[in-house]
């Protein structure tokens, strides 16, 4: 068995606390991920920004015509914006929340389907064309575990992404990583902000190492692009503290 990560409670504690709140600082269209900003963008342009992001993946993954996986889909908007934007043909997206699965169902995207399901149980009956994991890999292993089986639960992730996926199938994969933390570092009351993770963003959470990714796809996938950007997410925690701001009565 895969070792569990968040449970969905964890879960629920974060992300069903009330769409309504979070429409107040991440946008009508609740996507929460960094997103990819141009040099001369403002904080008012995060709606873009956050669109660019997944039109950049609509385009490296081919999606046009093409069934898409989702893993970890919020409340939908990246198979939104790929089937009525990019031209796919749908696909599945699955959550443990159970707002965002409702609130994605609700958008009626023609040819997907929202479900409520972690990753360790979705048994796909056709192959998908693409997989899109959009900062999810840090709810799948938890602070409970040792090195060894939190690079398991990657290695066991990319196996079975492998297998349901078609041969020349691709996976695009944005992480949170905490680069030279170690994972000594990322337990809890190590560091600052492991803490803040923790204790008030994403309980039973551990975000992985790039390291540790790496050891989890190597045998099942080829790198072909890679990007850092935290400087993108320091201008999206910006563009989301700025909106708080505006409507801290209303949050």
């Amino acid at each position: 068995p895969v070792p569990t990560g968040a449970s969905q409670e964890a879960i629920m504690r974060h992300y069903d606390l009330s769409d309504d709140f979070f429409r107040l600082w991440l946008g009508d269209e609740l996507t929460y991920s960094c997103a990819w900003w141009e040099p001369d963008e403002g904080t008012d342009c995060l709606a873009a920004a956050q669109a660019r992001k997944i039109d950049y993946f609509a385009e490296q993954l081919g999606v046009r015509g093409a069934c898409v996986l989702d893993v970890g889909c919020g409340w939908g908007g990246l198979l939104d914006r790929f089937v009525r934007v990019h031209g796919a043909a749908g696909g599945t997206g699955i959550t443990m929340s159970p707002a965002q699965a409702a609130f994605a169902t609700a958008r009626k995207v023609p040819g997907a389907h929202f479900g409520l399901q972690s990753w360790t149980a979705h048994d796909p009956t056709e192959p998908y064309d693409a997989i899109t994991c959009v900062e999810a890999t840090e709810h799948f292993a938890s602070e409970r575990l040792t090195p060894d089986e939190k690079v398991q639960v990657y290695r066991e992730f990319f196996e079975r992404a492998a297998s349901w996926l078609r041969p020349d199938g691709k996976l695009g994969l944005q992480a949170i990583c905490l680069d030279n933390a170690g994972h000594d570092g990322s337990r809890p009351g190590r560091m600052p902000y492991t803490d803040l993770l923790l204790d008030h963003i994403f309980p039973e959470s551990m975000s992985p190492a790039l390291s540790e990714l790496v050891l989890g796809w190597e045998t099942h996938f080829q790198l072909e692009q890679f990007h850092a950007h935290p400087d993108h997410y320091v201008r999206t925690f910006r563009a989301w503290a700025l909106a708080h701001r505006r409507h801290e009565d209303e949050a």
